[in-house]
Formats: structure tokens, C-alpha cells, sequence
């Protein structure tokens, strides 16, 4: 009896760690595409059609990596522990130069994406982004310990105060 009790309890303590390991592993792939994104737009000057279909592809790995983890993260049924929160915390911190990158540079190019027009394409991603992003930091935020709760919160707003107002500039 007493070793059937350690085989479930071990296999509870796996199932959490696999949980925030497929987190983790969310976290860092929304890390990469949000930089391949910032890429794609620095390299181009929204004047051709080959970079827009770039841009908009790396819109879309994005937007699917924040949905996967959303999804990740809401059926994640632990809670996280402080140190856990802190490192994705710190990813996302991390990945937060490139967002501003690439929002700045999607805005100042929204000239050049409606004179070939694809600039509804680009406003289509930057919106599903920010939809996707609100999902997954409320996501984020419910299942971060409450010693890390504010810094979630702080670093949410940011992401969404970011990515909602080039929505705004494209929305115009």
C-alpha cells in the first residue's frame, strides 16, 4: 500500500513539474518569435510585398505561441512557486525591448504597408496579437504566487498598454 501511495504522489509531483516545464518552454518560444518578429520588420521598409508576407508570417508564429501557452497556461492546475514566477517573469521581461521594437517599427512603417495595401493585413495581426496577449497575461497573472503578483501585473500592463496603442495607430 505504501508503495502504490509513493507511485500517485510521485506522479503528482511530475505532472506539476511538466506543467510549468510546458510553461516554460511556451514562455521561451513567445521570447524567440516575438524577436523574429522585431526582425522581420527591421528588415523591411513595408514597400514590397515579400516583406509584408514576412511581417505577417512571424505575426501569425507569434499570435499561435501566445495562444498555445495561453492555453498551456490556463490548464496548468498548480500554482506556480515564487522562483518559477520570477524566471518567466524575467523572460517576458527580457522579451519586452522586442515588442517595443517591433510595434515602433510596424507604426512607422503603416505608411508604406497602406500604399501597397496590406496595412489591413498587418492591422489584422497586430489585433489578434493584443487579443491573444490580454488572454494570456489575465492567464499569467491568476496563476503567478502572491508575492510575484504585482510584478505580473506591472509587467501585463505593459505588454497590453504597448501593444493597444498600436492597435490605436492602426485603427486610424
Amino acid at each position: 500500500m505504501k508503495f502504490s501511495i509513493a507511485i500517485v504522489a510521485a506522479a503528482l509531483i511530475a505532472g506539476v513539474a511538466a506543467d510549468y516545464a510546458t510553461v516554460h518552454t511556451d514562455v521561451l518560444n513567445i521570447q524567440k518569435s516575438v524577436a523574429d518578429l522585431a526582425e522581420k520588420l527591421k528588415a523591411t521598409d513595408g514597400n514590397s510585398y515579400g516583406g509584408g508576407l514576412s511581417v505577417h508570417g512571424a505575426a501569425q508564429d507569434l499570435d499561435k505561441a501566445i495562444q498555445r501557452s495561453t492555453k498551456d497556461t490556463q490548464s496548468t492546475t498548480s500554482v506556480t512557486t515564487v522562483p518559477q514566477a520570477k524566471t518567466i517573469i524575467s523572460i517576458l521581461t527580457k522579451a519586452y525591448p522586442h515588442v517595443v521594437a517591433a510595434t515602433e517599427r510596424l507604426v512607422a512603417i503603416k505608411p508604406n504597408f497602406q500604399k501597397i495595401g496590406v496595412a489591413g493585413i498587418a492591422k489584422g495581426d497586430i489585433t489578434s496579437i493584443a487579443k491573444s496577449t490580454k488572454a494570456f497575461t489575465v492567464a499569467l497573472v491568476a496563476k503567478a504566487p502572491a508575492a510575484e503578483k504585482k510584478a505580473a501585473q506591472s509587467l501585463a500592463a505593459k505588454y497590453n498598454a504597448k501593444l493597444d496603442a498600436t492597435v490605436k495607430q492602426y485603427s486610424t
